[in-house]
C-alpha cells in the first residue's frame, strides 16, 4: 500500500444449488491505512466507484442470465 490508498479485491463466486439454480456471491474488501488520505481515497473515491461498477455488472450478468437461450 503507498501513501495509505484503499487496496482492493473483487470476488465472484457461483455457487450451484441444485435444481438447475446457482447463486452468486459477490465480496468486496478494501484494506488501507487509517490516514485522511487512506479515508478519503476510501469513502470519496472507492466505494461510490465500485457501487456504480458493481450495480451495472450485477444488473447486465441478471439480464443476460434471465435470457432465453438460442434454439
Amino acid at each position: 500500500m503507498e501513501q495509505g490508498l484503499p487496496w482492493p479485491t473483487w470476488a465472484f463466486v457461483l455457487r450451484n444449488l441444485g435444481a438447475g439454480m446457482t447463486r452468486l456471491l459477490v465480496r468486496m474488501r478494501g484494506d488501507f491505512k487509517a490516514t485522511l488520505v487512506g479515508r478519503l481515497a476510501n469513502n470519496y473515491g472507492l466505494e461510490p466507484m465500485h457501487f456504480v461498477m458493481e450495480q451495472k455488472l450485477l444488473l447486465d450478468s441478471k439480464h443476460r442470465a434471465e435470457q432465453t437461450p438460442p434454439s
